[in-house]
């Protein structure tokens, strides 16, 4: 049985509270899209003692463990130490589902809930309240969205509140599923960087992932390489035609998976620059057997683990991306893989939260091919602290854009940042995690200014 040793270890926190208030201030809602729902709860998985006191037959639902004032679940009429069972009839096993759920819920819409009150099953009716917006005083906010072929996708612009000549730069998230936009949540650190290049007198542009935040095309774990990379390639678009930054250079700048897909979208729609951090340039397969390899050293495994490791994990993937086999379809054709695809692909379905047709997408992709076809200039910024990516692949996309221009493309190394743009040695919990290092957002900001045209 091959041990499993799983590679691109993104962080994706589990955001426990989930509703807040804020006041909005300028905005331009896109009004295809409903908003998402505040709920106002903080829950946890039902503990033995609950199903206890509750005489519950198993663990199913989640336990409330406070009420946000002013929230939905208030106007319902839930209170602490209930025990969530459903939506509108449909159950949830426990806390990735009911979260799962919560996201797809939309205001304007009447829900029913059904939970356990000290013991006894009811249900209430509730009509959910919209989640509120993100606001700043110190900057405008435009919400939009932007059209692509498995809908609509939201889209969150800020914009210095004055001048008109504005360098724009869209923002390109990691592997994953979480939100980009929030008013008080930031599991990506996406809007901490909008919000600080803002103020320095950038505008940024986020764009939401199919079936992510209040964007159609979910749900977010079924969501394709390629639709997603439909999505940046629609909102550079939408930045050429606003009537601040049409005529203005945008630079892209993306994080990981991100920064995999930024030249893609530059060869879909030109762009000035492209900026990078914690991301590949090689071919998938390639990257996962070194970074693979790396990790497994840092933990201390030893050769033969390794060995075995990257062999089964090679068969595999080549089964997945070249054959373009499903998990379950390797497991039936190739039985010695089966304990391979059942550690690797959650329900024989998705990997890292994503499906495994993502990959498969991803595998055919010619990244590097990409970045020689790019011509301005390139930023490859790689944290010191970062387990995940690998340095030579920075340095390759630099060394790329010099060779056709020398002093185009620059490589820094951020001593003391992990692959998740925190500082490593920053305190933090999985709920409430670091803030994003102002290295990464300087290192951004200076890049920026140097690359504007003369």
């Amino acid at each position: 049985m091959t041990r499993n040793w799983s590679p691109w270890l993104l962080v994706t926190n589990a955001l426990l509270t989930l509703g807040f208030t804020a006041a909005v201030s300028s905005r331009l809602e896109a009004v295809e899209l409903a908003r998402r729902i505040s709920l106002g709860v903080q829950a946890q998985g039902v503990t033995d003692a609950t199903q206890k006191r509750l005489e519950l037959r198993t663990k199913r639902g989640v336990e409330i463990m406070a009420v946000i004032p002013n929230s939905t679940t208030e106007a319902a009429g839930v209170k602490s130490g209930d025990v969530l069972l459903a939506f509108d009839e449909k159950s949830f096993a426990g806390l990735p589902q009911f979260m799962a759920q919560v996201g797809a819920l939309r205001s304007g819409t009447e829900i029913e809930i059904r939970l356990n009150r000290d013991g006894k099953e009811q249900t209430m009716k509730v009509l959910p309240k919209p989640l509120d917006f993100e606001s700043s005083p110190d900057f405008e906010i435009e919400y939009g969205s932007v059209s692509t072929s498995v809908g609509s996708l939201r889209t969150v612009l800020t914009l210095p509140k004055a001048g008109q000549d504005l360098p724009s730069i869209v923002l390109l998230s990691g592997l994953g599923n979480a939100f980009v936009e929030h008013p008080m949540a930031d599991p990506t650190g996406m809007k901490a960087i909008a919000h600080e290049l803002t103020k320095k007198g950038f505008a940024v542009l986020r764009v939401d992932k199919p079936g992510c935040g209040d964007s159609q095309g979910g749900p977010s774990s079924d969501a394709d390489f390629n639709s997603v990379v439909d999505g940046y390639v629609a909102g550079v678009k939408q930045l050429k035609q606003h009537p601040r930054l049409a005529k203005n250079p945008i630079a892209l700048f993306g994080m990981s998976m991100g920064g995999v897909q930024a030249p893609l979208v530059a060869a879909q729609e030109p762009v000035h620059a492209i900026g990078i951090f914690g991301a590949m340039s090689c071919d998938w397969q390639e990257f996962l057997k070194a970074t693979t390899q790396r990790q497994m050293e840092i933990g201390g495994a030893n050769a033969a683990q390794i060995e075995e490791a990257l062999a089964g994990q090679t068969d595999g993937w080549k089964h997945l991306i070249e054959e373009g086999l499903s998990p379950d379809d390797i497991a039936n054709e190739y039985p010695e893989l089966a304990d391979w695809t059942e550690q690797t692909f959650a329900e024989g379905k998705s990997f890292s939260g994503v499906s495994y047709k993502f990959f498969q997408q991803l595998g055919k992709a010619n990244v590097l091919d990409a970045w020689k076809k790019f011509n301005g200039p390139v930023l490859s910024l790689w944290g010191d602290q970062d387990v995940v990516t690998l340095e030579a692949d920075h340095k390759l996309v630099a060394d790329i854009a010099n060779s056709k221009k020398p002093g185009t493309g620059e490589f820094q190394v951020l001593n003391g940042v992990d692959h998740n743009l925190r500082s490593a040695s920053g305190a933090g919990t999985p709920a409430a995690p670091p803030p994003v290092s102002g290295v990464v957002i300087d290192a951004i900001a200076n890049w920026l200014r140097s690359t504007q045209p003369k």
